[in-house]
């Protein structure tokens, strides 16, 4: 796992967020289930250990979105749908149970005419719950799954307009390898 300026590596055994220095030394663990997030988020720092447990717990829904819609207690379904530039896409309201680690439990799912997902609404708990307008574009085939490869975030107002004048994470993944169980 690696951000910009948070190089380490992060792996979770039963549960346990931690942080591993190059030769296997732990430097730091966290027993909560929410990444060591005790702390008020808009005025602390995060270290690396946060940093990676929001980046695991984001891509892993990103790349399972549409998929993990049929897991047990997930909720699903169509709402009105958003006219965005020309186009018209089609809204999914998802909740998703607490067990399932995500940005939040309720989030919207926006779906093209081609079925492709455009974009993903939620409000992250651990930065203060910002409304954000998360954009999918450039579709890429990987083992014969199609996954959206360059994702950008902005936050978005009371209604639903994203302000694109400033991405505040961009995310462009190069390779995916898919395997089974």
């Amino acid at each position: 796992m690696e951000s910009r300026g948070h190089r380490r590596p992060g792996r979770w055994p039963a549960g346990r967020p931690l942080r591993q220095r190059r030769r296997g030394c732990i430097q730091r663990t966290d027993t909560g289930d929410d990444g060591g997030f005790a702390f008020d988020p808009r005025s602390t720092p995060w270290d690396a250990v946060q940093v990676a447990y929001f980046m695991s717990c984001a891509v892993w829904n990103y790349l399972t979105a549409p998929f993990v819609f049929t897991y047990p207690d997930v909720e699903a379904k169509e709402i009105d749908p958003w006219q965005e530039a020309g186009d018209t896409w089609r809204r999914l309201a998802v909740t998703f149970p607490p067990l399932n680690a995500n940005h939040n439990p309720d989030q919207i799912f926006y779906y093209d005419e081609k079925y492709m997902q455009r974009r993903l609404d939620y409000s992250p708990q651990v930065t203060g719950r910002p409304p954000i307008a998360h954009y999918t574009h450039d579709p890429k085939t990987f083992d014969g799954f199609v996954f959206p490869a360059r994702h950008l975030v902005y936050c978005h107002d009371q209604h639903g307009i994203a302000d694109q004048s400033l991405a505040l994470i961009t995310l462009d993944l190069d390779d995916i390898t898919a395997t089974g169980p």
